[in-house]
């Protein structure tokens, strides 16, 4: 799903983006319903529990199709990593999620 994920600035007054484009992953588990986010803009993992949903647009998926180009992903999966290139544990997650639709 595309989602807005919002920032909370400090200090309020500033010229700094209050949200950012991402790719939500899913819940993190925990009792505040964080949930993780795949950041559009830098490629990092996000972890927040205020965001807002929109449609897909086209540039999204382009964007998510470059970003998997970029770092060599097959066609058919989409593996997330930390910055030593250690795989998340949730991978098989996605993976799931991903062969569903």
């Amino acid at each position: 799903t595309y989602c807005e994920v919002h920032e909370h600035p400090n200090p309020l007054n500033t010229m700094t983006a209050r949200t950012k484009p991402t790719i939500a992953l899913g819940p993190t588990g925990n009792a505040q319903g964080t949930h993780k986010f795949f950041c559009l803009t830098n490629g990092t993992l996000l972890k927040r529990n205020d965001w807002t949903e929109y449609p897909m647009p086209d540039s999204v998926i382009r964007k998510v199709n470059n970003w998997g180009k970029k770092s060599m992903q097959p066609e058919e999966s989409f593996e997330f990593s930390n910055r030593n290139k250690t795989p998340y544990s949730w991978n098989a997650d996605v993976d799931n999620l991903l062969h569903l639709t």
